[in-house]
């Protein structure tokens, strides 16, 4: 699974558990857009917004794995 394929799950994910972007963004401490470059592949996540984005969004450390390190 490509990165793009991993963001759209994550994006999918965020949805299903009713945040917007913009809300997801600022849970996180960043802007809308800042999230979208991460979204995208334009900026990578830091270790502490893949552990904040996986205690909000409830993900098992497989969906973790799969969805941030492409394992």
């Amino acid at each position: 699974m490509n990165r793009k394929e991993r963001m759209q799950i994550l994006k999918s994910r965020i949805a299903r558990e009713g945040f917007s972007q913009e809300k997801m963004a600022h849970k996180m401490g960043l802007t809308r857009n800042g999230l979208i470059k991460k979204l995208t592949g334009e900026s990578e996540f830091w270790v502490d917004e893949v552990a904040l984005l996986t205690e909000l969004l409830n993900l098992t450390k497989e969906e973790e794995d799969t969805i941030f390190f492409g394992r």
